[in-house]
């Protein structure tokens, strides 16, 4: 980046030349200092442009890493409650059944 000199001439009387050297100078730190600007937006958005990829990434593997941990955790716990309600559902199912099968027979043989 250019330095920047100040606009401004010593103290003294000024003659058309001088002014015209001031004119020049500010011109030029005005050129200057937009030229920089425009190099610091170019480096922001350029910035900003990958910061929102490396975001973008993380996000997107963040999101498979939870995927697969809700996948394995509801595996885990279908299992965990097939193991223990289904000998129980099993169970009870046997009894009503049996106690469905003494009905039907107490009922068959009242009518009798």
């Amino acid at each position: 980046m250019p330095t920047v000199h100040s606009p401004s001439p010593a103290p003294r009387n000024l003659d058309l030349a001088d002014l015209r050297a001031v004119a020049h100078r500010t011109a030029r730190v005005g050129v200057d200092a937009r030229t920089a600007a425009a190099r610091a937006r170019v480096v922001v958005r350029e910035a900003f442009d990958h910061a929102h990829e490396v975001v973008t990434a993380s996000a997107a593997r963040a999101r498979g890493y939870a995927d697969r941990l809700g996948a394995v955790a509801e595996d885990y716990v279908g299992a965990k409650i097939k193991r223990r309600v289904k000998p129980p559902i099993v169970v009870a199912l046997v009894v009503a059944s049996a106690a469905l099968v003494v009905a039907l027979v107490a009922v068959a043989t009242r009518r009798r």
